[in-house]
């Protein structure tokens, strides 16, 4: 049975021994809106809190660990509540919050980015909810695996070296989805023993501007030889898609209407987030790949981890859960979405 399927049908059975008890609201708090995914999947959590019996509060902490350190305390001083929920703003300094969770007996739920396990394992009744940090850049190594398997590295090996060459456009090196999303592509592809030969990991800071212009920089050198590319996001993704076919990749040289990745100067290139535009670019056979994240997944299992801990015996429940990994991890699985189907011929 399913991850929800499950948590939904231990809600119902859980409602039937009563709450809590009666609390004014549930605070929720993002680390920024001018971030867009916190943006985005904040406010998806939001309407989905918001179909629940309790007053939902949402807080927006501009990016600044003190602030949302300030509103939590605040919102805690004016409302009862048995929960809290947050998307932190800086997962290593979320320690103190994790304290004050235990201190007053309040279930937390973070999302977003993912605390450390020593964090979490402060205080029995904080989980994650989200997805695994490294599974976007395995899946991307997996989907190479399926272009390049058996002897079709040949049609993607251009200068017959046996190897393919990449290049890695990462987000901003500090980040730690830019590392693990990184290392995750690297260690995969490492035990899958993909033949490539790595150009460089180019820091692109997550802007589709910026990888144009590294893409730009990189061709001065290796114009010839980029044979794979690999983005910590779809935005980057798209910048190289733009200076490749600047540089005349992705023409229709099979003459069959469109193009696709048997066109002769088609080139792979993948990225992570599952955006619009990367989904209407691997459907148009242009870009090979992309990991969608699935937000409202995500926003969903939030829902449903925070009624089952509204509930009488909810947090032994959950925490007993074989679907709860380590006692606070409740992961969601990324779906890769790339170009597989070869065309009729």
């Amino acid at each position: 049975m399913c991850k929800i399927c499950w948590i939904t049908v231990i809600i119902f059975l859980v409602s039937l021994t009563g709450c809590k008890g009666r609390y004014e609201s549930k605070g929720l708090f993002l680390s920024d809106r001018e971030n867009l995914v916190a943006a985005l999947l904040g406010t998806q959590v939001h309407e989905k809190l918001e179909r629940g019996s309790e007053g939902i509060q949402m807080f927006d902490s501009r990016g600044s660990q003190v602030v949302q350190n300030e509103q939590i305390l605040s919102f805690l001083s004016r409302h009862k509540t048995d929960q809290i929920i947050v998307y932190p703003v800086d997962v290593v300094s979320v320690s103190p919050l994790i304290s004050l969770a235990e201190k007053r007996n309040l279930s937390l739920i973070f999302f977003g980015d993912e605390p450390s396990g020593e964090d979490l394992s402060q205080w029995k009744n904080s989980f994650y909810v989200g997805v695994r940090p490294d599974q976007p850049g395995s899946l991307q190594a997996i989907m190479v695996a399926d272009l390049i398997k058996g002897d079709d590295i040949d049609q993607y090996d251009k200068n017959g070296d046996g190897m393919i060459q990449t290049v890695i456009l990462m987000g901003n090196p500090e980040d730690r989805d830019a590392k693990t999303r990184t290392f995750g592509f690297l260690d995969t592809s490492r035990n899958l023993r993909l033949p490539l030969d790595l150009l460089g990991i180019i820091p692109a800071q997550w802007s589709e501007n910026i990888a144009y212009e590294k893409m730009v920089e990189i061709g001065l050198t290796h114009s010839e030889q980029i044979e794979l590319v690999v983005a910590n996001n779809d935005d980057m993704a798209i910048g190289a898609i733009r200076k490749l076919r600047q540089d005349g990749f992705f023409s229709d040289t099979n003459g069959n209407g469109h193009i696709d990745r048997f066109d002769a100067d088609w080139t792979p290139v993948l990225g992570i987030g599952g955006t619009v535009k990367a989904i209407l670019r691997v459907d148009s056979g242009i870009m090979y790949g992309t990991v969608i994240i699935p937000y409202e997944l995500i926003a969903q299992s939030v829902d449903e981890v925070s009624r089952l801990l509204s509930r009488k015996g909810g947090d032994d429940i959950l925490r007993n859960s074989e679907d709860l990994a380590d006692g606070h991890y409740y992961w969601i699985n990324c779906i890769a979405y790339y170009l597989r189907e070869k065309p009729d011929l």
